[in-house]
């Protein structure tokens, strides 16, 4: 529950965000198709602060490809997860009929996943195989700038140290694009 205020008060820095943004016209983003991406999040079960980075390359007006890596940790876990994400970009102007720099988005990957358990007797350390779904948003604020928020449902289809499953959401996240 302590990380409810901080996910509301990231959604409504989204939400002002996009308002702001929207007064203005801003370029298609394929006109820059490059971003990197940094943020801050959390992990829940296992429960840890989540640090996300990615990369994203939008070869298409709907499509992306976007490397990430999420390193969560807390007093005695540590995840480093690495995945390629493919992303279907959502044109809200199909459903409102006018433009928006508001964007969802919906993505799936496949990585890697490593976790270490310092509380465990024995072997403390795994990796394995990491399979994500997941959303978001993006507000642009200009042409190069963008807030973003995304979940993901991480799953491992072979047990990591007795984790088959962890959520991730990175509640705030600023992207540049060049």
């Amino acid at each position: 529950m302590r990380r409810l205020p901080l996910a509301l008060l990231g959604l409504a820095v989204a939400f002002a965000a996009s308002s702001a943004a929207a007064q203005q016209r801003l370029a298609p983003p394929t006109e820059r198709p490059f971003s990197i991406q940094g943020g801050l999040g959390f992990t829940a079960d296992p429960d840890g602060f989540m640090i996300g980075l990615e990369g994203d390359y939008r070869f298409h007006a709907d499509w992306s490809f976007a490397p990430r890596m999420r390193i969560s940790f807390d007093d005695d876990l540590a995840i480093v997860a690495t995945t390629g994400n493919l992303r279907y970009w959502i044109d809200l102007e199909d459903f409102t009929g006018s433009v928006s720099d508001f964007s969802p988005f919906l993505q799936t990957g496949l990585g890697v996943s490593y976790i270490e358990k310092d509380d465990r007797r024995g072997d403390d350390d795994d990796a394995g195989l990491l399979l994500t779904i997941g959303g978001g948003v993006e507000a642009r604020l200009t042409d190069e700038l963008s807030l973003t928020s995304t979940m993901g449902f991480n799953i491992h289809p072979d047990d990591v140290l007795n984790e088959n499953f962890f959520f991730s959401w990175e509640v705030a996240a600023l992207r540049v694009r060049f």
